[in-house]
């Protein structure tokens, strides 16, 4: 039994330690209720050698997300547009991949880093 608690708590550590809880990227499209963000470092931080291709990750948007500035200015939806630096703080951490479902994160906080 002990055995069984000591290798579940080793896989939660594991998964927790995998997954991101922000990342950074430059805003590539803005839609209604979400931003489009280049997250490629983000899915290629593991690898070596690292392909060019590019990676967009649709950042979900909510009534409850914050916006703000590097210097935690509170900022509006409206002060972000295409081609801005921003980090996106995740709601919930998550493994960001290759895999389009898993580059569907929902914000809990937006930073414009420039």
């Amino acid at each position: 039994m002990r055995k069984m608690i000591f290798l579940m708590a080793f896989i939660s550590i594991f998964l927790i330690s995998c997954s991101s809880k922000s990342f950074e990227g430059r805003i590539s499209d803005i839609k209604k209720g979400y931003f489009e963000v280049d997250c490629s470092k983000e899915v290629q931080k593991d690898e070596e050698n690292g392909e060019s291709a590019g990676y967009p990750c649709t950042v979900k948007l909510s009534d409850e997300t914050i916006f703000r500035d590097n210097h935690g200015k509170k900022l509006k939806a409206r002060h972000f547009t295409t081609g801005l630096d921003i980090k996106v703080v995740l709601a919930d951490r998550k493994k960001i991949s290759k895999s389009k479902e898993s580059r569907e994160v929902e914000a809990r906080e937006i930073i414009l880093l420039n």
